[in-house]
């Protein structure tokens, strides 16, 4: 027998249960309709639920988390603490899909039929959506439907040639998408209610008991959150105003970027930092680092971080070689993907003209001035809150 404590923080709500494999049901559990709950108020939830089923940690045998796709600070938050506590007790851990707790708690809910197709869905802002299909047939489950972020136009395309005998949406995320729903009049739409679709940690637990019982765990150092890009039909069409490269690739930074980072810095920057530094701020929990590639070389990063709702902007910088190709665009639309909902603030020199227009279009405003803050030139403090868009075009550095 073993118990295994859950948290899920990827979702509308934030969750943490207890299952227990002998039973093979969760003894207990508390969603918070909170999608930012903050790490402290996570630990200090876990220990009562703990204290009122009259456990301890050291009765724990096992964690879950759940790891996306989903919100990009919840999960950080969640993913963090899960293996920060799997961690210090040496035991096990598990990371289960978002998307697949969430069809599995639809599939437990109803009685499917041949053809019937489970969408699990999480919500992306906008009209996109991180989504996923499990086709039932009389031979088994098939996933015809990839985990990926789609556009409403693209997952309603691919959902109408399936041909389901019914949709069952599973998530509270469908609820943001009413004209996806609206639109798929012909086929039958059945949705996930209560509990379930606002955190499917009954699940989560229950698809790591499996898991438990099979000796399949995942390694903590390297248990990591599940972003996912854009779907592919986003990224074969190119957007109005993006890069003219076509070959520009943003993703996050890996351990060995840090010497193009190094060379990144003593191009751009009258007093760059150390790689030592660079290494140290990207060593963060709370760091974002993402890097820009064009042909396999590194032609542009961006440091930001996330912390207790709010994101900031630290450092960005292109080759003097890639600049007005859109470069800091793309980095900066990547990193105001990841911040969701946050509020972000950053400084930049006020002769920065460049900078300055990039941020602006992208819904900046200048909140604050810092006195000869560099090299005896002031520094602007801008901000954007959370419900603020824009475009942008170009940036070259602080």
């Amino acid at each position: 027998m073993a118990r295994i404590m859950g948290l899920d923080t990827a979702t509308t709500a934030t969750a943490v249960g207890i299952f227990n494999t002998e039973t093979n049901h969760m003894e207990g559990a508390r969603i918070y309709n909170e999608e930012r709950l903050r790490a402290e108020e996570l630990i200090s939830q876990c220990g009562r639920l703990l204290n009122k089923l009259g456990y301890d940690r050291n009765e724990i045998d096992a964690y879950a988390v759940s790891v996306g796709p989903g919100s990009f600070t919840g999960l950080r938050i969640g993913v963090t603490m899960a293996k920060t506590l799997a961690q210090v007790s040496g035991k096990p851990i598990f990371g289960i899909s978002t998307l697949e707790a969430l069809a599995t708690e639809g599939i437990l809910a109803g009685k499917p039929v041949d053809g019937a197709l489970y969408v699990p869905v999480v919500d992306a802002r906008g009209d996109r959506l991180y989504a996923s299909g499990f086709l039932y047939e009389s031979s088994g489950w098939a996933r015809p439907l990839p985990e990926d972020l789609y556009t409403e136009d693209v997952l309603r395309e691919k959902l109408e040639k399936l041909i389901p005998t019914y949709i069952f949406w599973c998530g509270a995320g469908i609820q943001e998408h009413q004209l996806l729903t609206d639109s798929i009049g012909a086929i039958p739409q059945k949705f996930l209610k209560g509990r379930a679709a606002q955190s499917p940690i009954k699940a989560i637990l229950a698809l790591a008991a499996t898991r438990y019982e099979q000796g399949d765990a995942d390694d903590a150092l390297n248990l990591a959150p599940r972003y996912l890009r854009r779907s592919q039909a986003e990224r074969d069409a190119k957007p109005s105003g993006a890069p003219q490269d076509r070959t520009l690739h943003v993703r996050s930074a890996e351990a060995d970027d840090r010497y193009a980072l190094a060379r990144l810095e003593t191009e751009s920057f009258k007093k760059p930092w150390s790689m030592e530094a660079l290494a140290a701020e990207v060593a963060l929990e709370t760091t974002d680092t993402l890097v820009a590639e064009a042909e396999g070389r590194v032609i542009g990063f961006l440091i930001g971080s996330h912390v207790a709702g709010e994101s900031s902007l630290n450092r960005i910088a292109v080759a003097p070689a890639a600049r007005h190709r859109g470069v800091g665009r793309a980095l900066l639309e990547r990193f105001l993907d990841h911040a969701q909902d946050n509020d972000v603030v950053l400084e930049v020199r006020e002769s920065n003209t460049p900078a300055l227009r990039l941020y602006e279009q992208a819904g900046f405003v200048t909140v604050g001035r810092r006195a000869r803050y560099y090299e005896g030139e002031d520094g602007l403090i801008m901000r954007r809150e959370a419900s603020e868009k824009g475009d942008g075009h170009e940036h070259i550095g602080h």
